[in-house]
């Protein structure tokens, strides 16, 4: 985030360097941290929460193969609320409750999210 490492993800590189594999696609490429309620965005790669609220996922219909990074940098519980009738793991709703340094993966499958 420009401030602090955070362990993304293990990769296969090739010897010069020139493809990085074991991801699906460019990588990351934008990171945001957020204090108060928010819905994410076909945008965000990587959310950083810091406090107590409700992070919405966008509509998984039309972005199969989306995969966001969530990540609790703070002691609050996020709730990580689905959007409409759509799932995450069969839930409405998952918690990144209260401990610090607890991440989240997710992938979307054009209908629903599925945790990594």
């Amino acid at each position: 985030d420009g401030t602090n490492w955070y362990l993304q993800q293990f990769m296969d590189i090739d010897a010069d360097m020139s493809t990085v594999g074991g991801g699906g696609g460019g990588g990351i490429s934008s990171i945001v941290t957020k204090t108060t309620t928010y819905t994410a965005t076909t945008s965000d790669d990587v959310i950083l929460c810091n406090g107590t609220f409700t992070l919405t996922l966008y509509a998984a219909s039309g972005n199969s193969g989306e995969v966001l990074y969530l990540k609790n940098i703070s002691t609050g519980t996020i709730t990580i609320d689905a959007d409409g009738s759509e799932t995450i793991d069969g839930a409405l709703a998952k918690y990144l409750a209260g401990v610090q340094y607890e991440s989240l993966t997710i992938v979307c499958d054009g209908s629903n999210w599925h945790i990594l």
